[in-house]
Protein backbone atom coordinates (compact mmCIF):
# COMPACT_ATOMS: atom_id res chain seq x y z
CA UNK A 1 0.00 0.00 0.00
CA UNK A 2 2.69 2.30 0.95
CA UNK A 3 4.73 1.41 -1.85
CA UNK A 4 1.76 2.07 -4.73
CA UNK A 5 1.05 5.31 -2.63
CA UNK A 6 4.70 6.40 -3.15
CA UNK A 7 4.86 5.16 -7.24
CA UNK A 8 1.31 7.19 -7.09
CA UNK A 9 2.96 10.44 -5.92
CA UNK A 10 5.64 10.65 -8.16
CA UNK A 11 3.47 10.59 -11.55
CA UNK A 12 0.61 12.56 -10.26
CA UNK A 13 1.80 15.33 -7.57
CA UNK A 14 2.29 19.09 -8.54
CA UNK A 15 6.40 20.31 -8.37
CA UNK A 16 6.84 22.70 -5.89
CA UNK A 17 6.93 26.23 -7.28
CA UNK A 18 10.57 26.79 -6.38
CA UNK A 19 14.46 25.80 -8.08
CA UNK A 20 13.79 22.88 -5.24
CA UNK A 21 12.57 19.58 -6.75
CA UNK A 22 10.08 17.93 -4.62
CA UNK A 23 6.30 16.63 -5.62
CA UNK A 24 3.89 17.19 -3.39
CA UNK A 25 0.03 15.66 -2.80
CA UNK A 26 -2.83 16.23 -5.66
CA UNK A 27 -4.64 19.34 -4.20
CA UNK A 28 -1.52 20.67 -2.74
CA UNK A 29 -1.78 24.51 -2.31
CA UNK A 30 0.68 26.95 -1.61
CA UNK A 31 -0.73 28.41 2.20
CA UNK A 32 2.71 30.63 2.83
CA UNK A 33 6.13 31.48 0.46
CA UNK A 34 8.55 33.95 2.23
CA UNK A 35 12.37 34.17 0.25
CA UNK A 36 15.28 35.78 2.40
CA UNK A 37 17.76 35.84 -0.78
CA UNK A 38 20.96 36.69 2.25
CA UNK A 39 19.29 34.65 4.92
CA UNK A 40 20.35 31.43 7.18
CA UNK A 41 18.73 28.94 8.93
CA UNK A 42 19.88 26.25 12.07
CA UNK A 43 19.45 23.08 10.10
CA UNK A 44 18.38 20.04 13.01
CA UNK A 45 20.35 17.36 13.26
CA UNK A 46 19.11 15.11 16.21
CA UNK A 47 16.55 15.41 18.03
CA UNK A 48 15.89 17.32 21.34
CA UNK A 49 18.03 16.32 24.32
CA UNK A 50 17.02 15.92 28.22
CA UNK A 51 17.65 19.77 28.57
CA UNK A 52 15.22 20.46 25.51
CA UNK A 53 18.16 21.54 22.85
CA UNK A 54 18.09 20.61 19.72
CA UNK A 55 22.02 19.95 17.75
CA UNK A 56 22.20 22.12 14.77
CA UNK A 57 24.39 23.46 12.12
CA UNK A 58 23.76 26.67 10.81
CA UNK A 59 23.48 27.12 7.13
CA UNK A 60 23.81 30.33 5.02
CA UNK A 61 22.37 31.12 1.71
CA UNK A 62 18.94 31.81 0.06
CA UNK A 63 16.35 30.88 2.35
CA UNK A 64 12.84 29.99 1.36
CA UNK A 65 10.41 28.89 3.63
CA UNK A 66 7.14 27.52 2.57
CA UNK A 67 3.92 25.82 4.22
CA UNK A 68 1.79 23.88 1.75
CA UNK A 69 -2.11 22.66 2.75
CA UNK A 70 -3.52 19.77 1.57
CA UNK A 71 -6.62 18.11 2.16
CA UNK A 72 -5.58 15.17 4.03
CA UNK A 73 -8.49 12.01 3.80
CA UNK A 74 -7.11 8.80 4.09
CA UNK A 75 -2.81 9.75 3.27
CA UNK A 76 -1.37 9.62 6.91
CA UNK A 77 1.60 12.10 7.68
CA UNK A 78 4.03 9.06 7.58
CA UNK A 79 2.92 8.30 4.13
CA UNK A 80 3.26 12.17 3.35
CA UNK A 81 6.72 11.99 4.68
CA UNK A 82 7.94 8.32 3.72
CA UNK A 83 6.70 9.64 -0.18
CA UNK A 84 8.85 12.67 0.06
CA UNK A 85 11.83 11.12 1.71
CA UNK A 86 12.21 8.70 -1.46
CA UNK A 87 12.76 11.48 -3.81
CA UNK A 88 15.12 13.36 -1.45
CA UNK A 89 17.24 9.94 -0.94
CA UNK A 90 16.78 9.57 -5.17
CA UNK A 91 17.58 13.15 -5.49
CA UNK A 92 21.29 12.66 -3.70
CA UNK A 93 20.54 14.37 -0.65
CA UNK A 94 22.22 12.85 2.74
CA UNK A 95 19.07 12.55 5.26
CA UNK A 96 20.83 13.59 8.65
CA UNK A 97 17.37 13.44 10.68
CA UNK A 98 14.35 11.61 10.11
CA UNK A 99 11.91 11.33 13.28
CA UNK A 100 8.36 11.19 14.20
CA UNK A 101 6.82 12.86 17.14
CA UNK A 102 8.31 11.36 20.63
CA UNK A 103 11.30 10.46 18.50
CA UNK A 104 12.21 13.93 17.75
CA UNK A 105 11.74 15.10 21.33
CA UNK A 106 7.99 16.05 21.40
CA UNK A 107 6.94 19.13 22.91
CA UNK A 108 10.71 20.11 23.18
CA UNK A 109 11.55 19.64 19.44
CA UNK A 110 8.73 21.39 18.63
CA UNK A 111 9.64 24.57 20.07
CA UNK A 112 12.93 24.59 19.69
CA UNK A 113 13.39 24.12 16.39
CA UNK A 114 12.01 26.84 13.70
CA UNK A 115 7.81 27.05 12.68
CA UNK A 116 6.85 29.07 10.45
CA UNK A 117 3.80 30.86 13.00
CA UNK A 118 0.51 30.06 13.21
CA UNK A 119 -2.33 30.40 11.56
CA UNK A 120 0.06 30.03 8.46
CA UNK A 121 1.35 26.59 10.17
CA UNK A 122 0.52 24.04 12.75
CA UNK A 123 1.92 21.79 14.59
CA UNK A 124 0.18 18.56 16.46
CA UNK A 125 2.42 17.87 19.57
CA UNK A 126 0.61 14.03 19.05
CA UNK A 127 1.29 13.64 15.39
CA UNK A 128 4.27 15.32 13.37
CA UNK A 129 7.54 13.71 11.51
CA UNK A 130 10.41 16.13 10.93
CA UNK A 131 13.50 15.26 8.17
CA UNK A 132 16.57 17.24 7.69
CA UNK A 133 18.85 16.73 4.65
CA UNK A 134 21.96 18.31 3.57
CA UNK A 135 24.26 18.09 0.12
CA UNK A 136 27.33 19.24 -1.32
CA UNK A 137 27.07 22.59 -3.30
CA UNK A 138 30.23 23.81 -4.37
CA UNK A 139 31.63 25.70 -1.72
CA UNK A 140 28.73 25.34 0.37
CA UNK A 141 26.15 23.19 2.05
CA UNK A 142 22.44 22.85 0.51
CA UNK A 143 20.03 22.25 3.27
CA UNK A 144 16.55 21.27 3.41
CA UNK A 145 14.32 20.44 6.14
CA UNK A 146 10.66 18.73 5.83
CA UNK A 147 7.90 19.27 8.94
CA UNK A 148 4.84 16.95 8.19
CA UNK A 149 1.56 17.43 10.45
CA UNK A 150 -2.07 18.27 10.25
CA UNK A 151 -4.75 20.07 11.89
CA UNK A 152 -8.63 19.20 11.45
CA UNK A 153 -8.96 17.34 7.62
CA UNK A 154 -5.87 18.85 6.47
CA UNK A 155 -1.84 17.78 6.47
CA UNK A 156 0.41 20.62 6.45
CA UNK A 157 3.78 20.60 5.22
CA UNK A 158 6.44 23.02 5.68
CA UNK A 159 9.68 23.21 3.47
CA UNK A 160 12.52 25.52 4.44
CA UNK A 161 15.80 24.98 1.54
CA UNK A 162 19.13 27.10 1.87
CA UNK A 163 20.73 27.70 -0.99
CA UNK A 164 23.94 28.95 -0.78
CA UNK A 165 25.18 29.52 -4.28
CA UNK A 166 23.07 32.61 -4.11
CA UNK A 167 25.57 34.05 -1.55
CA UNK A 168 28.86 32.81 -3.22
CA UNK A 169 27.50 34.77 -6.30
CA UNK A 170 26.72 37.91 -4.98
CA UNK A 171 30.35 37.77 -3.03
CA UNK A 172 32.08 36.97 -6.15
CA UNK A 173 30.09 39.98 -7.77
CA UNK A 174 31.08 42.25 -4.49
CA UNK A 175 26.84 42.91 -3.98
CA UNK A 176 26.58 43.89 -0.38
CA UNK A 177 22.01 43.86 -1.03
CA UNK A 178 20.55 43.47 2.06
CA UNK A 179 16.89 41.19 2.72
CA UNK A 180 13.54 43.45 3.29
CA UNK A 181 11.66 40.60 5.58
CA UNK A 182 8.35 39.82 4.49
CA UNK A 183 6.09 40.40 6.70
CA UNK A 184 2.86 41.19 3.89
CA UNK A 185 1.81 37.72 5.06
CA UNK A 186 1.44 38.45 9.24
CA UNK A 187 -2.12 37.66 10.11
CA UNK A 188 -3.63 41.08 11.85
CA UNK A 189 -4.23 40.49 15.85
CA UNK A 190 -6.27 42.17 18.23
CA UNK A 191 -6.10 42.65 21.45
CA UNK A 192 -6.54 44.63 25.06
CA UNK A 193 -3.87 47.31 25.07
CA UNK A 194 -3.10 46.55 28.29
CA UNK A 195 0.73 45.35 27.97
CA UNK A 196 0.34 42.10 29.48
CA UNK A 197 -2.56 41.75 27.17
CA UNK A 198 -0.40 42.59 24.27
CA UNK A 199 2.64 40.93 25.47
CA UNK A 200 0.36 37.33 25.57
CA UNK A 201 -1.06 37.98 22.07
CA UNK A 202 2.31 38.65 20.77
CA UNK A 203 3.92 35.57 21.70
CA UNK A 204 1.12 33.33 20.78
CA UNK A 205 0.97 34.56 16.91
CA UNK A 206 5.10 35.21 16.57
CA UNK A 207 6.10 32.00 18.67
CA UNK A 208 2.84 29.84 18.53
CA UNK A 209 2.68 29.29 22.62
CA UNK A 210 3.18 31.13 25.67
CA UNK A 211 3.27 30.11 29.51
CA UNK A 212 0.92 31.25 32.07
CA UNK A 213 3.29 32.31 34.26
CA UNK A 214 0.91 33.54 37.40
CA UNK A 215 -0.82 30.61 37.85
CA UNK A 216 0.64 28.47 40.72
CA UNK A 217 0.29 25.01 41.77
CA UNK A 218 1.93 23.46 44.51
CA UNK A 219 3.60 19.50 44.33
CA UNK A 220 0.98 17.19 43.24
CA UNK A 221 -2.24 20.02 43.31
CA UNK A 222 -4.35 20.78 41.01
CA UNK A 223 -6.12 23.84 41.84
CA UNK A 224 -6.34 27.22 40.74
CA UNK A 225 -6.67 29.64 43.54
CA UNK A 226 -9.37 31.93 43.63
CA UNK A 227 -9.77 35.02 42.30
CA UNK A 228 -8.60 36.35 39.17
CA UNK A 229 -4.85 36.18 36.98
CA UNK A 230 -3.79 38.46 34.57
CA UNK A 231 -2.74 35.91 32.16
CA UNK A 232 -5.92 34.52 32.11
CA UNK A 233 -7.58 38.14 31.75
CA UNK A 234 -5.49 38.32 28.75
CA UNK A 235 -5.83 34.92 27.02
CA UNK A 236 -9.46 35.73 27.64
CA UNK A 237 -9.37 39.01 26.13
CA UNK A 238 -7.39 37.30 22.68
CA UNK A 239 -9.89 34.84 22.49
CA UNK A 240 -12.64 36.99 22.34
CA UNK A 241 -10.97 39.19 20.00
CA UNK A 242 -9.43 36.94 18.36
CA UNK A 243 -12.63 34.31 17.23
CA UNK A 244 -10.52 32.94 14.21
CA UNK A 245 -8.64 31.12 16.46
CA UNK A 246 -8.99 28.25 19.48
CA UNK A 247 -6.12 27.22 22.41
CA UNK A 248 -4.62 24.21 23.72
CA UNK A 249 -3.99 23.99 27.62
CA UNK A 250 -0.64 21.93 28.26
CA UNK A 251 -0.40 21.30 31.57
CA UNK A 252 3.23 20.32 32.93
CA UNK A 253 4.45 18.88 36.67
CA UNK A 254 7.90 18.58 38.34
CA UNK A 255 9.84 15.04 38.13
CA UNK A 256 7.72 14.08 42.19
CA UNK A 257 6.12 10.78 41.68
CA UNK A 258 5.66 8.36 38.27
CA UNK A 259 4.66 9.27 34.78
CA UNK A 260 1.20 7.60 34.58
CA UNK A 261 0.17 9.85 38.00
CA UNK A 262 1.99 13.16 36.68
CA UNK A 263 -0.11 12.67 33.55
CA UNK A 264 -2.91 12.73 35.05
CA UNK A 265 -2.21 15.55 37.13
CA UNK A 266 -1.07 17.59 34.26
CA UNK A 267 -4.16 17.51 32.95
CA UNK A 268 -5.96 18.23 35.56
CA UNK A 269 -4.35 21.52 36.11
CA UNK A 270 -5.04 22.12 32.08
CA UNK A 271 -8.97 21.42 32.99
CA UNK A 272 -8.78 23.51 35.88
CA UNK A 273 -8.00 26.19 33.80
CA UNK A 274 -9.98 25.62 30.98
CA UNK A 275 -13.33 25.60 33.42
CA UNK A 276 -11.77 29.13 34.87
CA UNK A 277 -11.87 30.31 30.83
CA UNK A 278 -15.11 28.91 30.32
CA UNK A 279 -17.17 29.75 33.80
CA UNK A 280 -15.19 33.11 34.37
CA UNK A 281 -14.77 34.44 31.13
CA UNK A 282 -17.83 32.55 29.26
CA UNK A 283 -15.54 31.44 26.64
CA UNK A 284 -17.06 28.58 24.93
CA UNK A 285 -15.39 25.18 25.70
CA UNK A 286 -15.10 24.34 22.16
CA UNK A 287 -12.55 26.96 21.46
CA UNK A 288 -10.14 25.66 24.09
CA UNK A 289 -8.68 21.92 24.29
CA UNK A 290 -6.98 20.82 27.61
CA UNK A 291 -4.08 18.42 27.44
CA UNK A 292 -0.92 16.82 29.98
CA UNK A 293 2.63 15.88 29.46
CA UNK A 294 3.96 15.37 32.98
CA UNK A 295 7.41 16.21 33.62
CA UNK A 296 8.31 15.41 29.76
CA UNK A 297 8.94 19.55 28.75
CA UNK A 298 10.73 20.85 31.41
CA UNK A 299 11.18 24.43 31.20
CA UNK A 300 14.08 24.47 34.18
CA UNK A 301 15.88 21.68 36.46
CA UNK A 302 14.22 19.98 38.61
CA UNK A 303 16.93 19.61 41.21
CA UNK A 304 16.51 23.03 42.88
CA UNK A 305 13.12 24.24 44.36
CA UNK A 306 12.54 27.12 42.05
CA UNK A 307 13.31 24.91 38.93
CA UNK A 308 9.99 22.64 40.28
CA UNK A 309 8.35 25.60 40.79
CA UNK A 310 8.94 26.66 36.98
CA UNK A 311 7.82 23.24 36.16
CA UNK A 312 4.56 23.22 37.31
CA UNK A 313 2.67 25.67 34.93
CA UNK A 314 0.29 25.58 31.96
CA UNK A 315 0.96 26.72 28.17
CA UNK A 316 -1.37 27.74 26.17
CA UNK A 317 -0.69 26.99 22.03
CA UNK A 318 -2.26 28.10 19.62
CA UNK A 319 -4.87 26.28 17.08
CA UNK A 320 -6.68 27.35 13.86
CA UNK A 321 -10.47 27.44 14.34
CA UNK A 322 -12.21 24.24 13.24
Amino acid sequence: MIRRFVIAAALFWPEIATALPLDLPPRARLAHEEIDESGGYALPLGPADETGAVPSRSVEGQTSRQVWRVEQGTVSTRQIMAALREQIVAAGWEVLLDCQTEGCGGFDFRFATEVVAPPRMFVDLADFRFLSASRPDGPGIEALSLLVSRTGGEALIQVIHVDPTSVNSRNEAGSGAAAVPDDSQKPPVTGSQTPGALSLAEALIDRGHVVLGDLVFETGASALGGGTFDSLDALATFLNENPGYRVALVGHTDTLGGLDNNLALSRRRAEAVLNRLVDLYGIPAARIEAHGIAWLAPAATNLTEAGKNANRRVEAVLLPDG
